[in-house]
C-alpha cells in the first residue's frame, strides 16, 4: 500500500531493514510482487464491453482478472450495436454502428466517440466522424494508426484516423466488397478476413501492407464465415465461431500462420456464437456474449489458451450481449 519511491528512498535504507534478512527479503518481495502486477496491468486487466443489440447505450466491465473492485464507465453518447471500438494512446474509441433514435430506431452513423482511460474523470467526447456511415464493419489499429473497412452501405472501401490531427483519410478499397468480417492488425500488416458480400458468405482474405498502399488475396479460411470475431495473437490470427453459409452458428475456430500463409483448424470453443467479440489479455484470447446455436444470447465467457490449444470457460455475463464490441484495457 506503500508507494514506490518511499519504499526505495526510505524504507529500504533504513539500517534496521537492511541488517534484517527477514525485513529485507520483504521488502524486495514487494518490488517483484509490485513489478508483476504492474507488467500484467501494463497487457489489461479488464475487460469492457460497449453497447449491443439490447444494450445499446451501456459500457459495462465484463471480466477482471485480478478482480479488483469494478469502476464506473460513463454509457455511450448515443446507444449503438453493429459497431466497432479499439483501444489507442489509453483512449478507447467506439466507432461507427447503428446509432439508437429518439424514436426508437435504428439509423447507420458515421460517429466516433472516444473514452480518455488515463484519467479518473472519465467523459465521452466526440471526434471526426468517418468519411461514409458504417456498420458491421472491420476496425483495426496499426503503427498508432485506426483503420476501418468495409460494413453495410459501402462498397469495400477503407480509411484511416490520425488522433494527431483529427482527421480520417480514404485509403484503396478492397477487392471484395464485405461487411460482417473482420480486420486484423498482425506482423505490420492489415488483414480483412471473411464476411458477406455479393449475397454469398466469404472465406477470402485480403492483406493490406501500408508500404505497398494496395490489397492482395492471401490463403482463404478452410470455412466461410459471417459475424464472426478474429484476432491475432504471436505472429498467429484466430477466427472464432460466426455463421456458415448453411446458415449454423458456429463453434469451430480456425489458425492463420502469417508467414507460411496456411489456415488449420484448432479446438471449437465450447459454446457456438455468432455475433460475439474478442479480444487478447495476457495472451490468451477472451470471447464475450454472441447468439448460440439456439439464438438465444450466449451468457458464457470462454478464455483460450494458444498454448495449450484448449478453451476454458472463465466467467459469465450478467446480460445478454450481442451485436457488441469488447476492448481489454
Amino acid at each position: 500500500m506503500i508507494s514506490s519511491n518511499f519504499v526505495e528512498e526510505t524504507v529500504s535504507r533504513e539500517t534496521l531493514v537492511q541488517e534484517n534478512c527477514k525485513c529485507l527479503k520483504t521488502v524486495v518481495d514487494g518490488f517483484v510482487g509490485r513489478a508483476k502486477k504492474e507488467r500484467i496491468k501494463a497487457n489489461g486487466t479488464r475487460i469492457l464491453s460497449l453497447g449491443g443489440n439490447k444494450t445499446p447505450a451501456r459500457v459495462t466491465e465484463v471480466f477482471n482478472i485480478l478482480q479488483e473492485s469494478c469502476k464506473t464507465y460513463p454509457n455511450l453518447i448515443v446507444g449503438r450495436k453493429s459497431l466497432c471500438s479499439v483501444l489507442l494512446h489509453g483512449f478507447v474509441y467506439v466507432i461507427g454502428g447503428n446509432t439508437l433514435t429518439d424514436e426508437g430506431n435504428f439509423d447507420p452513423t458515421d460517429r466516433v466517440s472516444r473514452l480518455n482511460l488515463n484519467t479518473e474523470e472519465f467523459k465521452w467526447e466526440e471526434v471526426a466522424p468517418m468519411s461514409i456511415k458504417r456498420l458491421v464493419m472491420g476496425a483495426a489499429v496499426l503503427d498508432g494508426t485506426i483503420f476501418v473497412v468495409g460494413g453495410t452501405n459501402d462498397d469495400g472501401s477503407g480509411e484511416y484516423y490520425s488522433p494527431t490531427f483529427n482527421k480520417w483519410t480514404m485509403m484503396p478499397s478492397m477487392k471484395q466488397r464485405r461487411y460482417g468480417h473482420s480486420l486484423v492488425a498482425c506482423e505490420g500488416s492489415l488483414y480483412s478476413i471473411g464476411g458477406f458480400g455479393n449475397g454469398v458468405h466469404l472465406k477470402s482474405v485480403e492483406r493490406y501492407k501500408p508500404s505497398d498502399d494496395v490489397w492482395n488475396y492471401v490463403a482463404p479460411m478452410t470455412t466461410p464465415r459471417k459475424w464472426f470475431a478474429s484476432v491475432a495473437v504471436g505472429g498467429f490470427i484466430y477466427a472464432t465461431g460466426g455463421e456458415s453459409k448453411e446458415g449454423t452458428t458456429e463453434k469451430s475456430v480456425e489458425r492463420y500462420d502469417v508467414t507460411a500463409n496456411k489456415w488449420t483448424r484448432v479446438s471449437d470453443m465450447n459454446f457456438a456464437r455468432s455475433g460475439h467479440s474478442a479480444c487478447v489479455m495476457q495472451g490468451k484470447i477472451y470471447v464475450v456474449g454472441g447468439l448460440g446455436a439456439n439464438k438465444q444470447a450466449v451468457t458464457f465467457i470462454e478464455c483460450y489458451d494458444p498454448g495449450d490449444d484448449e478453451w476454458t470457460v472463465v466467467g459469465e455475463t450478467s446480460e445478454r450481449l450481442f451485436s457488441h464490441s469488447i476492448v481489454a484495457v
